[in-house]
């Protein structure tokens, strides 16, 4: 029996998540976790360390470097749960808050610069074009209510294939996008 069969889709699928596991292991550094992290974000972990300091390591440590903030602290953090996804997908979130609305509630979910009710963020998220720092604002008011999330969950994973169609913007050089030729032409350069 082989151990290992390049044949086999699901040998090849379980390849795949193994070596996509053995990268993050190699590329994770809470350094640099920490400095990715938006402030709100951080004061959850803080908040973690300790149900009675919490708020005030918080306060304290919000805008430290990682290895700035003292042994006693950052190893009762469990910085791996709030590391958030390179890129969290947009629809998944939003999907994530409408199922669980009930734990959420109906009044206001996000406060930045704009105050956004559960369903302001829901819709935003739907049809604006969210930056990844406000979703990963929104995931830690979520958080900071206590309520646990599966990052895993939220990540994009679209990558283009082979299967992806080419769709080509202009596929004449001499004529504009309405059609007709341009005054210039196509030089080539």
């Amino acid at each position: 029996m082989k151990l290992f069969n390049f044949k086999n889709p699901r040998h090849l699928q379980i390849l795949k998540e193994e070596l996509n596991r053995a990268k993050m292991l190699l590329e994770y550094n809470e350094a640099e976790e920490w400095k990715k992290m938006p402030d709100k974000l951080r004061r959850v972990a803080l908040m973690s360390a300790d149900t009675e300091m919490g708020k005030d390591f918080a306060e304290e440590y919000v805008d430290a470097n990682w290895l700035d903030i003292p042994d006693t602290i950052t190893n009762r953090i469990k910085l791996s749960d709030f590391a958030l996804p390179k890129k969290i997908s947009k629809s998944a979130l939003a999907s994530w808050i409408e199922t669980n609305r009930s734990k959420l509630g109906d009044g206001v979910l996000y406060r930045g610069t704009a105050t956004h009710k559960t369903s302001d963020v829901i819709r935003f998220l739907r049809e604006g074009n969210p930056s990844q720092y406000y979703m990963a604002e929104v995931i830690a008011c979520i958080l900071k209510r206590g309520i646990p999330m599966n990052f895993r969950e939220l990540e994009d994973t679209f990558t283009p294939s082979a299967n992806t169609p080419f769709i080509p913007t202009q596929s004449d050089p001499y004529k504009t996008v309405s059609g007709r030729p341009s005054r210039g032409g196509w030089t080539g350069d």
